[in-house]
């Protein structure tokens, strides 16, 4: 299944009335009954009605405007999350210097301690106090959740957004538009590998992050069980909360007693190491898939050989793996973080997925702004909402696109691969490709 087939349907329809020939978005500036038929028709084909938008949502952006960001800036989160910031700040700079657009963006970040209700506060401060036209790069399923009503509120768009939560893939809210790998992906390949592997069927375990993420990993993985027919059959359910930094010694007892022959990993920051360590140090060899949000050469090294043969999903590429190391793509990135990122550390692989996160925004930018809704906050939503580029960061052979409201997800496919310790870095699995199957119903 192609992308180019789902998009015959709404985005069609969508697009027709969008970036058809029916004046400049300045000739009926404002909103409601203000609005020109053309931004009235692709707003109400999105589920938004204009006149419960401010008046300015159809309006030029004007010479310069700004995007916000809640990030974790304190407290024990920051440290594999703050570094997102100088990435998506990157994108932006480098947009206002090259892309030529009507609109210089300035990116404005505030400290969540990624903490939902934080992000929430900082995201009003931002709307209200900073007067942003949208966001870009918010961390996490739950900050996506605590934000989402806001956006739909305000009529403001959220592109590349990193939460992976399938609730976060939701056509109710079409201004948010995600920039991470989705859980429902994760799972799924993880169910068919091990139908593949084990026909007659696998005990599992699951080691998964006590938190809204976690939750939405393990209804995916029993979801995709019972969507397959798998026969494998979960045997033992271990969480961790995710400001746990001891060894899991007792939770890896328990699974290793079990019996797993298979381990399915979805824990938090510094746990991916700690998990495969711990499953060496006492000696017991599932076959380990782990999530996305720990497939960096980052992680895998530092596990040493721990990770050797353990399993990932990737759709970036990444930066520290041999197979990177001359990719023309990486190392345009890498220069545009060098001039734009204040000194950000260049081997850090969260820098690189904040300049595409980034990167989705101005990549919605220069449709919107190239169609007769202009570059406005309604052009930008539209624009985000029929995606189809290939971002530098990403793997060959993957593309981020959307589709109106039936194709919500931009991304649906990614490389198993697994880890080598004699290579020094991933090696090239099979590519498993969804598209357009994994918009939340």
């Amino acid at each position: 299944m192609t992308k180019r087939s789902s998009k015959l349907t709404l985005a069609v329809a969508v697009a027709a009335l969008t970036f058809a020939s029916c004046g400049a978005p300045g000739d009926d500036s404002g909103s409601g009954s203000s609005a020109s038929d053309a931004a009235v028709e692709a707003a109400e084909a999105l589920g938004i009605d204009l006149d419960d938008c401010p008046a300015d949502m159809t309006d030029p952006l004007g010479d310069t405007a700004k995007v916000g960001l809640t990030l974790p800036l304190t407290g024990g989160p920051a440290a594999a999350f703050a570094v997102l910031g100088p990435g998506v700040k990157s994108a932006f700079e480098e947009a206002n210097a090259e892309a030529d657009l009507p609109t210089k963006f300035e990116l404005i970040l505030k400290d969540d301690q990624f903490q939902p209700d934080k992000t929430l506060v900082a995201a009003r401060e931002l709307v209200q106090k900073d007067g942003v036209v949208g966001f870009s790069g918010v961390t996490g399923t739950a900050g996506v959740l605590a934000i989402r009503d806001l956006l739909r509120e305000e009529c403001l768009p959220g592109i590349g957004l990193p939460g992976g939560g399938g609730t976060v893939l939701d056509p109710a809210y079409p201004e948010v538009v995600s920039g991470a790998v989705p859980f429902s992906l994760d799972a799924r390949v993880w169910v068919e590998d091990v139908n593949e592997r084990f026909p007659e069927g696998a005990k599992i375990a699951t080691f998964i992050g006590n938190t809204e993420s976690g939750k939405d990993y393990a209804e995916q993985i029993d979801h995709w069980l019972e969507e397959t027919g798998s026969k494998s059959t979960i045997v033992d359910k271990e969480t961790i909360d995710a400001a746990d930094a001891a060894a899991p010694s007792s939770a890896v007892t328990t699974m290793r007693n079990s019996g797993a022959e298979v381990l399915f990993a979805a824990p938090t920051g510094a746990q991916c190491i700690s998990i495969m360590t711990e499953a060496a140090n006492q000696g017991w060899e599932p076959v380990i898939y782990m999530t996305t949000n720990c497939s960096s050469s980052t992680y895998f090294g530092a596990a040493g050989g721990a990770a050797d043969g353990v399993l990932t999903l990737q759709t970036y590429k990444d930066v520290g793996s041999p197979r990177f190391a001359d990719d023309a793509g990486v190392q345009r990135v890498r220069d545009v973080l060098k001039e734009y990122g204040g000194g950000v550390d260049l081997t850090n692989t969260t820098a690189y997925s904040g300049y595409v996160y980034g990167q989705m925004f101005v990549e919605a930018a220069k449709q919107a702004a190239a169609s007769d809704l202009g570059l406005s906050k309604l052009g930008l939503i539209v624009a985000a909402r029929n995606l189809d580029f290939h971002p530098d960061m990403v793997a060959d052979g993957i593309d981020f696109t959307t589709s109106g409201l039936s194709d919500v997800a931009p991304i649906e496919a990614g490389e198993l691969n697994s880890w080598s310790v004699a290579e020094g870095g991933f090696q090239q699995g099979k590519l498993y490709d969804f598209e357009g199957e994994l918009t939340q119903k």
